[in-house]
């Protein structure tokens, strides 16, 4: 069994998966059940495949916490063959993702028994953030508008107003998503609202904002952003001063 909680909004994404553990194996039972947390860095494709077979003597049936997996390549090739057979695993197995490239999206949904997804909404109800008194979607706007300088300064002050960079990562993957669909898409507003459910205020402004970018430079910047999470989540870079320099550059 396969749940997918995904999104940009980090905190109820976390909050969701421990909703969904709380009443683990199933609500109001006396059973017993054993969870596994396993983060990108730990991943191992003995250790999946060992718990999407088991039962265990003691416990019901186990709970596999597959917290951005994505940012593994190996895990990424793993569950793209995987992801059928663990589906008819007796276990539960929630996968924790940030963003998502369309066919990898498309497979998962494929195969899981629930998707969520979340978002972000801000106080007017569109798909913003506001986090403390820092409204992120205030850099969706500077990004749109190809306004470095307004973008850097806005970065800056969302850091100092103690939002964690990650949550500006996925504010602004989000935002680029967005301004490609709309490149991308030859019915313009009506495709996107129509056809993908984009929040009619969103599309408006995706459509407005992808004026200022090519096709190419879109591409370019979504892919440079995820690349900047993977890394950071494998070690490999600082998350805050490379997001920095994708920014600036």
């Amino acid at each position: 069994m396969i749940h997918l909680v995904y999104g940009i909004d980090r905190p109820r994404i976390k909050k969701r998966v421990g909703e969904i553990l709380k009443s683990f194996p199933e609500p109001h039972s006396t059973s017993l059940g054993q969870v596994f947390w396993i983060t990108a860095d730990q991943f191992s494709e003995s250790k999946i495949d060992e718990l999407s077979g088991a039962r265990g003597l003691f416990v019901s049936k186990y709970a596999v916490v597959c917290d951005g997996f994505l940012g593994n390549k190996d895990a990424v090739a793993y569950f793209t063959d995987k992801l059928k057979e663990i589906s008819e695993s007796p276990n539960l197995f929630i996968f924790m993702e940030g963003g998502f490239e369309k066919k990898e999206l498309d497979l998962f949904k494929k195969f899981s028994d629930k998707v969520e997804e979340f978002p972000g909404v801000d106080p007017d109800g569109h798909r913003g953030l506001t986090l403390g008194n820092f409204n992120l979607f205030s850099l969706c706007d500077a990004l749109g508008e190809r306004n470095k300088k307004n973008l850097w300064i806005l970065y800056n002050k969302a850091l100092s107003a103690g939002v964690e960079a990650d949550q500006i990562f996925w504010k602004l993957a989000w935002q680029a998503k967005n301004l490609l669909l709309a490149k991308k898409s030859e019915g313009g507003k009506t495709d996107l609202i129509g056809k993908l459910k984009m929040n009619p205020f969103v599309a408006e402004k995706a459509v407005k904002y992808a004026k200022n970018w090519t096709e190419l430079e879109l591409t370019t910047l979504y892919k440079e952003l995820l690349n900047t999470y993977h890394n950071a989540r494998r070690g490999i870079v600082d998350m805050e001063t490379t997001l920095e320099k994708v920014i600036l550059k």
